[in-house]
């Protein structure tokens, strides 16, 4: 259930975060470059990458607020920027508010649930200012 967390590796993190990142951009442009838009192709493999990033990057706040010591709050420190910067692009990317709404209208046989989501997100970029 648990992955192994290897503490003695927080000085690498920060930057196998940018790797993952940057993974994650080139991954929602593919994603993003196929159409039509549909909730399984695009909203449910996006999820999977936020569960990803929190995976990975959930370890270290658990460290800085449970043992904090110079070395978590490196590792911590640097990776915050890290993850505000991506997520405020990724919560300005145009396309991908119109492929959510996109989805919304016009798929049919979304699940309750499925359309929930689909709403929460619109919402989410229409708060951002879009």
């Amino acid at each position: 259930m648990f992955e192994t967390f290897n503490a003695e590796s927080l000085a690498d993190r920060p930057q196998a975060l940018k790797a993952l990142l940057a993974d994650h951009e080139a991954r929602l442009e593919k994603l993003l470059s196929k159409k039509p838009y549909r909730f399984k192709s695009l909203v449910r493999p996006i999820q999977q990458m936020k569960d990803e990033i929190a995976r990975f990057f959930t370890p270290v706040g658990i460290l800085q607020y449970t043992k904090n010591s110079e070395e978590t709050q490196a590792a911590y420190s640097a990776m915050l920027p890290l993850l505000s910067e991506f997520e405020t692009r990724f919560s300005q990317v145009e396309r991908l508010y119109g492929a959510f709404k996109s989805i919304l209208s016009e798929e049919s046989g979304l699940t309750p649930a499925q359309k929930k989501v689909l709403e929460d997100l619109v919402l989410d970029f229409e708060l951002e200012g879009a």
